[in-house]
């Protein structure tokens, strides 16, 4: 049959009726990037509309932002997000992602990957999720108030306040983001949440052995919980010696996730650059080697425990895989899950279905 399809990034070539298969999914699924990255410019949200992409988790606050960034950050981005609402919109429940799909508008998700603007404070938590916050992670690398991340030597898990974090957050309805963490601490939030957690951008260390992966100890807590993983594809380069990472490689931890989790437990992220080129190519270490960032629509640099190469003029030094680099390249997700043999039905919830399932019991 006539090939439709040949890319060195898919397992195999896809033949016509199975590339006319893949298109018609795509465009019928509510394409969710759980973890990904918007910049408030028209190429960029073109290039969303290109792949397809329905929805996404924007990151507002990472590593060393405070409770002050957390709030510059969100009046930042509602300025933006009103300066382009023909095409973009806040959805802080799942109804809000399904009339985005309708009206063919991008939902944007507003979570956080650290806990520390919470700070000691876990009214905090409360606040935030007022003003459309609707997930965070617990830590981001480093031990904050509420925990280890996942570089600390001490592995030492969920604090007492973490604990109480993690209540609240089950109390108001924000989604308990693990990505990051350490291992202890993920275990131990998994038991203390009476909610479904997930992990907005992972994978599985019996795939790839990545440290900031999931062991099948902690899998099977997420599994008991009820949770939900989304495989990313950045970090896939630890058992590819010498080899450029290929987009097959991401959906290797989806096909392992379906297989341990359950087909109604994994999704996708792409954990893209969260801000325009310069922002990196301006990076400087200092002399403690922190790495310093200038963010847009920010008056002060962010610093950032650095553990990359000596130098920050290699970037960039997100090495993601091929095949799946630009939001243009999208569909190109879904061509490979067709390619593995999943059902419509499986693609569909591996797209969105899953992760707003999860959305609408947790944030509403």
């Amino acid at each position: 049959m006539t090939t439709a399809v040949a890319h060195p990034f898919l397992s195999r070539e896809l033949t016509a009726d199975e590339e006319g298969r893949a298109m018609e999914l795509h465009r019928r699924a509510i394409v969710i990037d759980t973890l990904g990255a918007l910049q408030p410019t028209e190429e960029y949200i073109s290039s969303l509309e290109r792949g397809g992409v329905n929805a996404l988790g924007l990151t507002l606050v990472a590593e060393r932002h405070n409770f002050r960034d957390a709030i510059d950050w969100i009046v930042w981005w509602n300025r933006e997000l009103r300066r382009w609402e023909r095409r973009l919109v806040l959805a802080t429940s799942a109804d809000d992602i399904r009339q985005a799909k309708q009206d063919g508008r991008i939902a944007v998700i507003y979570l956080f990957q650290s806990g520390k603007p919470f700070e000691d404070e876990a009214g905090h938590v409360e606040l935030f999720r007022r003003l459309g916050v609707v997930s965070s992670q617990l830590t981001y690398n480093l031990r904050n108030f509420l925990g280890d991340g996942h570089v600390e030597p001490g592995n030492a898990g969920l604090s007492l306040l973490g604990q109480q974090v993690v209540a609240e957050m089950n109390r108001v309805g924000m989604l308990v983001d693990l990505s990051h963490v350490g291992e202890r601490t993920a275990q131990d939030a998994i038991k203390a949440s009476s909610r479904p957690v997930y992990f907005s951008h992972g994978g599985a260390q019996a795939v790839s052995m990545t440290p900031r992966f999931s062991s099948d100890e902690t899998l099977g807590l997420l599994r008991e919980n009820g949770g939900n993983m989304s495989a990313t594809g950045l970090h896939l380069t630890h058992d590819v010696a010498n080899d450029e990472p290929l987009l097959r490689y991401e959906i290797d931890h989806v096909m392992y996730l379906l297989g341990f989790l359950g087909a109604d437990h994994v999704s996708l992220s792409t954990d893209f650059v969260k801000a325009p080129d310069w922002v990196y190519r301006n990076a400087f270490l200092d002399d403690d080697g922190y790495l310093n960032l200038e963010y847009p629509g920010k008056l002060l640099r962010q610093r950032y425990y650095w553990r990359g190469a000596d130098k920050p003029e290699g970037y960039p030094w997100f090495i993601y895989p091929l095949g799946i680099r630009t939001y243009d390249e999208y569909p190109n997700f879904t061509r490979e899950l067709v390619i593995r043999g999943l059902s419509d039905e499986q693609i569909l919830k591996v797209h969105g279905e899953n992760y707003l399932r999860l959305f609408e019991q947790v944030v509403g």
